[in-house]
């Protein structure tokens, strides 16, 4: 194959992402699973606990493999979102769903597609003041990006979707999301790949058979740093700490999870992350579903 320039390469990258082929390949096996998890919250102020609330949102894990000549595809998705009425009437939500091809043990493509709720406020005086305000249509960040041949071209739009869409409505918005994407896109951006996607990264530091692992992974036209640190405690579950920043950048954002290794699929059976300064989630397993 003859090579490409490297504007050729870009265009013809450009033009991937927005038609979105369907690549198709026999499969000789194929496993799936998918949790379900309860979202429990801690407000905290100068780093102590002030408030506590089980139930205020859910979520839902999924991870297909599907084993096919020479390879894998995978599909990991996440999702997480509040329950309003649980909530104090704070409305958010976000969605991630990849798709990933090896061939021999390497990547060969990824795609990512995700958005969430916009979420501006930074400490816990503006957070107050985003609930007192909040009403009218929510704005959302989508992102739609696709990786291939060490490169990754991506593209983001900026939405507004009415209040009525929460997290209980979130397949519905993901239909609405993809349908107006296209008109609404900025110009893509192209970047290195790096290790592939975030999930598809984490995953692979789960897989792992070493305490430590770190790697880069390319997100909404940027590349990030992942490490991570994991240890078999007493009840016989994994823990992970982990990390993930802008490279080149200092701090970072804080999550730990936990989870049982074996045969076929892994999701873990906790999260933990720091979504604000002053807010802490946790998403519980609580029960698993046919994927």
């Amino acid at each position: 194959m003859t090579a490409l320039s490297r504007r050729s390469w870009f265009a013809w990258l450009a033009a991937a992402l927005l038609l979105r082929p369907v690549r198709l390949a026999a499969s000789l096996s194929h496993q799936a699973r998918r949790r379900r998890y309860r979202a429990d919250a801690v407000i905290t102020f100068l780093g102590i606990p002030i408030y506590s609330r089980e139930d205020v949102g859910g979520g839902y894990a999924v991870f297909e493999e599907t084993k096919v000549e020479g390879g894998r595809r995978l599909s990991i998705e996440f999702a997480g979102g509040s329950r309003p009425e649980r909530a104090r009437g704070l409305n958010r939500l976000g969605f991630i769903r990849e798709t990933v091809w090896e061939r021999g043990g390497r990547l060969e493509e990824a795609r990512y597609f995700g958005f969430m709720t916009s979420s501006p406020e930074q400490d816990f005086d503006q957070a107050k003041k985003a609930l007192a305000a909040q009403q009218g249509s929510l704005p959302y960040s989508a992102v739609d990006g696709l990786a291939a041949q060490g490169r990754m071209v991506s593209a983001k739009a900026r939405l507004l979707f009415p209040p009525t869409y929460s997290f209980a409505r979130h397949r519905e918005l993901i239909g609405e999301v993809e349908r107006i994407f296209p008109e609404n896109r900025q110009a893509p951006v192209e970047t290195e790949t790096g290790s592939g996607t975030f999930l598809y990264a984490l995953s692979q530091a789960m897989a792992a058979p070493l305490s430590r692992f770190a790697c880069d992974y390319a997100w909404n036209g940027k590349l990030y740093e992942l490490r991570v640190e994991k240890n078999r405690e007493k009840s016989g579950q994994w823990r992970l700490k982990g990390r993930v920043a802008e490279r080149g950048a200092k701090g970072g954002a804080a999550f730990r999870l936990w989870y049982d290794d074996g045969p076929g699929p892994v999701l873990p059976s906790k999260i933990e992350f720091d979504a604000r300064s002053f807010l802490k989630l946790s998403f519980v397993a609580a029960g698993e579903e046919a994927a």
